[in-house]
């Protein structure tokens, strides 16, 4: 059997709703990426996108 991604997802745990959060990393054979989003009540104003950590290119 080949594993061919990981994934660990989280959540924030107890706190005011502007600081929760869920996140999630995903490892594959190219790449480690890390996603970040607040929960949906939270009233900050910043845009969060997936970000890409670590690629195969970084080895070379």
């Amino acid at each position: 059997m080949d594993i061919i991604k990981i994934t660990i997802k989280g959540a924030s745990g107890y706190g005011p709703v502007d600081e929760a959060y869920e996140d999630k990393d995903v490892l594959t054979e190219n790449a480690i990426t890390y996603e970040y989003k607040p929960h949906a009540m939270a009233q900050s104003e910043t845009e969060y996108t997936p970000a890409v950590l670590l690629t195969e290119d970084d080895y070379d």
